[in-house]
């Protein structure tokens, strides 16, 4: 059974079709993506970093510092097992993914409206997923990968609360409730897709208890009905079946085809608990469970709650201001069906579907603001919700665009119809040209093979251009701008301890700061457990980098025995190279200027400063080191002699 309702003859659409649109949306997907394949951004080197690690044979939390639930670490070493520890592996299943998320957002639309909704839904996901923050938008993180299980429990929770089978709405609830919780060990905002179907069942209660529901059909409640037979290409919408009855005084409990609201919200809670198991039972497996506790729900808790409230709703109406701004075509769209629902009366056909997928977007805007941050990787909570709406929005439009009425006003006159057209396309190709010139540009530079003067100047190719620089002085290779242009991407992770295993100490690095990505340039084993600084100092590391005094979010004890623990790693380990990036942000939290470990540091000596990281190298390894430097640089310069000779 399904939500239905046809604005036109024309929302029946073949399989054919179906499948010839999302082969479209494959490749769609894929040249939107596919060329960022050449950096690393927003939190990629945490991710990549604790996946070789658990590939490694270590453990989440006990051994590898991690802050988020484990669900994308054991991810990204799933696919790293299988295809390598590539970017282009990570890039090439996120264009997968996209579209993944865009058929369920399809079967979701086709059930609250029709196909051709579902089609639109679907296209807009593969396109706004990639129009906003660049960098935060193209990576595979922890809000992308939720948004697929939260989109999907989303729409079983609907199907839940309307399905005519007692049987099949508790399965639905259940099966809803695992999305949700395979959402929340990816995301922990994913839970409020479980207050999303609490506010469902509560509404649908207090219609029962007013007596709106007994007297009326699927359409007149909302459109419910069984919509295209899927199996006939050709088929057209049937009659709507009559909403299941509501339970009664005088109902035998046997007969009751309804489960209760309650009953249905513990088998979702239930399928909830269910699908987190399997990695609470990992966690345990691996005695991680108080580092899990303290690094997720302890420091998370107290990350989302670090900023005051009005600053939080400063940067939540200035995100949000700009996010539609740039996307303003999801903006028109959605205050067109804002005032649909407003102007319609009660009862019309699409009424619920709308408003059911407006309290969606309003409990999942509750959801994304709990961070307090609002980055860009933020709204992929509300995208999906956006994109459905979107949908409905567009085909309100266009039917209102396509309208004849014998009147001549103003809105039906054919000047106003072709600068409403034109204000909509001019919009969205802003919103393209804005984003997508990049893409433009990287594509162009992969077929010249060489970087452009617009891509040598982008932030984040600066930053990867600087990380890989210092992952060439800690492998003793050419570190020049230059020379670090014309190696392969991942050439300095070649020959390294992950491809031969761990010889010495110069196999080992470590990073003070939030540079995580450095060890995957280069290829080096982190000699701790510590990924980021944030348990060391106590100061999130999206706000270490300013100046001055900060809050620290842990107490003195506590950040006193992480840093005895970072001690002794160091001590076990003896990295030959120690990298320090706060220094230079915030010479406060330098790590010399730390008592535990100052007489650990006068082992080393500072060498130089490489764009915003200190360099130290162990004095007892530094002539060593020099010398097989200055070998590796004359091999290099005889090798290209010879070639400029043979030339």
């Amino acid at each position: 059974m399904r939500l239905t309702f046809d604005l036109d003859k024309e929302s029946v659409v073949s399989r054919k079709t179906v499948l010839c649109f999302f082969l479209a949306l494959l490749v769609v997907s894929f040249l939107l993506r596919v060329f960022y394949s050449g950096n690393l951004y927003e939190d990629d080197g945490l991710w990549f970093t604790a996946a070789e690690e658990i590939l490694r044979g270590k453990a989440l939390y006990g051994e590898i510092y991690f802050d988020k639930p484990p669900a994308l670490p054991l991810l990204y070493a799933a696919l790293f097992k299988l295809f390598g520890a590539k970017i282009i592996v990570i890039r090439l299943f996120t264009v997968l993914y996209s579209v993944a998320i865009g058929a369920v957002l399809y079967k979701f639309g086709s059930f609250v409206y029709d196909r051709r909704a579902g089609m639109i839904a679907a296209a807009c996901f593969v396109i706004f997923s990639t129009t906003y923050t660049t960098g935060h938008m193209q990576g595979l993180n922890t809000d992308f990968l939720m948004a697929l299980p939260y989109t999907a429990a989303a729409f079983l929770f609907v199907r839940a609360r309307l399905d005519a089978s007692a049987k099949r709405r508790g399965w639905l609830a259940l099966a809803g409730g695992a999305m949700a919780g395979l959402a929340f060990q990816t995301n922990p905002k994913a839970n409020f897709v479980l207050i999303f179907f609490a506010v469902l069942l509560i509404a649908a209660r207090f219609l029962r208890s007013a007596g709106k529901e007994e007297s009326k059909g699927v359409r007149e409640c909302g459109s419910m009905g069984v919509g295209e037979n899927e199996s006939d290409e050709s088929s057209s919408p049937t009659p709507p079946l009559p909403h299941p009855p509501a339970p009664s005084a005088s109902t035998p409990h046997s007969a009751l085809r309804i489960p209760h609201s309650t009953l249905l919200f513990i088998l979702s809670v239930a399928g909830f608990i269910i699908a987190s198991l399997p990695f609470l039972i990992y966690i345990a497996a691996n005695r991680s469970l108080t580092d899990y506790w303290l690094d997720v729900w302890v420091w998370g808790s107290r990350y989302a709650s670090y900023f005051p409230l009005a600053t939080m709703l400063v940067t939540a109406l200035a995100q949000t201001a700009g996010y539609f701004a740039l996307n303003n075509t999801l903006l028109i769209a959605l205050i067109v069906v804002v005032v649909a629902v407003i102007r319609r009366r009660k009862g019309a056909p699409e009424q619920m579907s709308d408003v059911t997928l407006l309290v969606w977007l309003v409990v999942s805007y509750a959801g994304m603001g709990v961070g307090g941050r609002f980055y860009g990787h933020y709204f992929f909570q509300i995208i999906p919700a956006l994109c459905l709406i979107a949908a409905r929005g567009l085909l309100l439009i266009r039917a209102a665009l396509r309208e004849r009425k014998d009147e001549a006003t103003f809105i039906h006159s054919a000047w106003f119809r072709r600068s409403a057209v034109a204000f909509l396309i001019v919009g969205f190709l802003f919103t393209l040209i804005r984003f997508h010139t990049r893409t433009v540009e990287l594509a162009a530079d992969w077929m010249k093979g060489k970087k452009s003067q617009a891509t040598a100047d982008w932030y984040h190719e600066k930053l990867s251009r600087e990380e890989r620089m210092a992952a060439a002085i800690v492998r003793r290779l050419p570190e020049r701008a230059e020379a670090v242009e014309d190696a392969g991407l991942e050439d300095t992770r070649a020959g390294g301890p992950r491809e031969r295993g761990i010889t010495g100490p110069e196999d080992y690095l470590f990073v003070w700061g939030y540079r995580p990505e450095v060890y995957y340039w280069s290829g080096l084993i982190p000699a701790s457990r510590f990924l980021s600084t944030q348990s060391l100092t106590g100061i999130p590391a999206d706000v270490h980098y300013f100046p001055g005094e900060l809050d620290q979010l842990l107490n003195n004890a506590a950040m006193a025995r992480a840093r005895a623990h970072l001690l002794e790693d160091l001590e076990q380990t003896q990295p030959k190279y120690i990298l320090d990036e706060l220094a230079i942000f915030n010479h406060r939290l330098a790590m010399k200027n730390f008592s535990e470990f100052r007489e650990f540091l006068s082992r080393y000596k500072r060498i130089r400063i490489i764009e915003r990281f200190m360099v130290y190298v162990r004095k007892d390894m530094r002539k060593k080191g020099r010398k097989k430097t200055r070998k590796k640089m004359r091999d290099k310069t005889t090798a290209v002699d010879a070639q400029t000779r043979l030339k």
